[in-house]
């Protein structure tokens, strides 16, 4: 099993400082003394907030960008790359747009194809920053749902978020940040707390645990008032 580990920060702070402060711990492993450039491009799949392709990519050739690493200078996709890309494609709900201009998709679908492309390029480790900032509510679940799926699968998912709802969805291990510093570190359930989520957010907020057709799951409620009739 893989591991998701959920970095929450306050919105003062920015997201590429977060996911510096990490990687700047992590290193590739070594191949004969070295690292190769190749295989460090297999080890990591990144998905930032936003991407604008430089030409009228269709969502197809977007998701199939992920197989670059593995393809030679001149060479195109086998068999295998094609099943692979639509595999991912299928996996994201993208598939449906395949055809169509990647730059005439909504924000939300754009990121969704992005975390296909990122997909298939089959990495250890997917660093994604703030996947869900423009999803839909039912989106923002289908990304953690496959989040938590993607470690059950084996692979390791470093995720930042202002959320914290996130990190207690599907979160084996947090990292708080405040001002460029951690302030807290653990497992969701001993560090995504009330006082935690009041000291850094500077809101009301209170975090219980509920009962669900599942068993019990702890979520962050926002005490903003009565409940409207």
């Amino acid at each position: 099993m893989g591991v998701a580990i959920v970095r929450v920060h306050s919105f003062f702070e920015g997201s590429f400082h977060v996911l510096i402060h990490v990687l700047a711990r992590i290193s590739g492993r070594k191949r004969s003394g070295k690292t190769t450039r190749r295989y460090r491009t297999c080890l990591f799949a990144y998905i930032p907030q936003t991407h604008t392709p430089p030409f009228p990519f269709t969502v197809r050739d977007v998701v199939a960008l992920g197989r670059t690493p593995y393809l030679g200078q001149f060479n195109r996709m086998g068999a295998t790359d094609e099943a692979i890309v639509n595999e991912c494609m299928e996996r994201m709900g993208v598939d449906i747009w395949s055809d169509r201009p990647y730059t005439e998709l909504s924000g939300g679908q754009q990121q969704l194809a992005l975390i296909a492309r990122a997909l298939a390029q089959q990495p250890q480790l997917l660093i994604m920053d703030e996947p869900t900032a423009s999803l839909d509510f039912g989106n923002q679940q289908l990304v953690l749902r496959q989040v938590r799926q993607l470690t059950e699968d084996g692979m390791g998912v470093l995720m930042v978020t202002h959320d914290p709802s996130h990190a207690l969805a599907c979160a084996h291990h947090v990292v708080i940040m405040e001002a460029g510093t951690v302030t807290a570190e653990g497992t969701p359930r001993d560090v995504v707390d009330t006082a935690c989520l009041e000291r850094i957010y500077h809101a009301d907020v209170q975090v219980m645990d509920v009962q669900v057709p599942k068993g019990i799951q702890r979520v962050c409620v926002p005490l903003i008032g009565e409940t409207l009739t």
